[in-house]
């Protein structure tokens, strides 16, 4: 399956591990198996580009 192959990365393989790497939605479906919603914060790098310090603060106030 997917899923399974994706974990199997070839470190010799740069194209097939950047491939794999913006299959991040399956990554983060297995991240949350295993921890609750409120504990995993997402964002996104288009996001941080425009708002940096915004989303740093926001950041620091998840963490606590």
């Amino acid at each position: 399956t997917l899923n399974k192959r994706i974990y199997e990365t070839n470190t010799n393989n740069i194209v097939q591990n950047r491939a794999w790497t913006g299959l991040y939605a399956i990554y983060l479906k297995d991240w949350l198996k295993v921890f609750p919603r409120n504990q995993v914060f997402v964002l996104f790098l288009e996001d941080y580009r425009k708002r940096k310090t915004e989303l740093l603060q926001e950041v620091s106030e998840f963490l606590g």
